[in-house]
């Protein structure tokens, strides 16, 4: 079985209804594709070139733009600086597209945890958090240093550019239209025309998070 996604031919997983793409040996990473793991020694992370992980020294491609130590996503370029990225194509959205041209909102299928009867998101290994999936955390470059990067591979001590929250005087970061959540950053629900402020699991507020426990 084959594919083609963004003009080039990819072969799919070769297990019944798996729509992934294959790694190697004919299946992809859930259904046993071996993967090259960092060298350094107790690294768990994937090699990215050189055998090692991007923490442990994998070069990476910043973008060309003056002082900017963002990853190049196409054109050389950070999206910040002109990378063009797909947008959903349902009108007046601006998330980016994660399947089927729409975002994760306006119906595109995002992978459901493989633990019997759970709805929640994969996030790694094919298992959501609840269920094993251990997130991957950065932390920072600089030498003895075990802050989380935030971006560039450095934490905010060494030199990470983060956004603080507009409001006067405040030192806490900027979530949402340039403030805080104190000073009034809000996640609206993700369920179509409601307005509530987004409270539990999957980006929704606390009715319809009901409705879907109730399901």
């Amino acid at each position: 079985r084959s594919v083609h996604r963004h003009g080039a031919k990819k072969k799919l997983c070769s297990r019944k209804g798996c729509t992934n793409i294959s790694q190697n040996g004919g299946v992809c990473k859930r259904h046993g594709a071996k993967v090259k793991r960092c060298s350094s020694e107790g690294c768990t992370q994937r090699a990215q070139n050189g055998g090692v992980c991007k923490r442990h020294g994998a070069k990476v491609k910043l973008c060309s733009s003056e002082g900017c130590t963002n990853h190049v996503k196409s054109g050389g370029v950070c999206t910040k600086h002109g990378a063009k990225v797909k947008l959903c194509s349902f009108l007046g959205c601006t998330n980016y597209v994660k399947t089927g041209g729409v975002c994760r909102r306006h119906g595109a299928k995002a992978k459901l945890c493989s633990s019997q009867g759970c709805k929640n998101t994969v996030q790694k290994g094919g298992v959501c958090k609840r269920h094993g999936a251990k997130p991957v955390v950065y932390l920072c470059k600089n030498v003895g240093c075990t802050n989380f990067a935030l971006n560039g591979g450095v934490c905010r001590r060494h030199g990470a550019k983060t956004k603080l929250c507009s409001s006067e005087g405040c030192p806490n970061l900027a979530q949402k239209g340039g403030a805080c959540k104190r000073h009034g950053a809000k996640k609206t629900c993700s369920s179509k025309g409601c307005t509530n402020q987004a409270t539990q699991k999957g980006g929704v507020c606390k009715s319809h998070w009901a409705e879907r426990t109730r399901v």
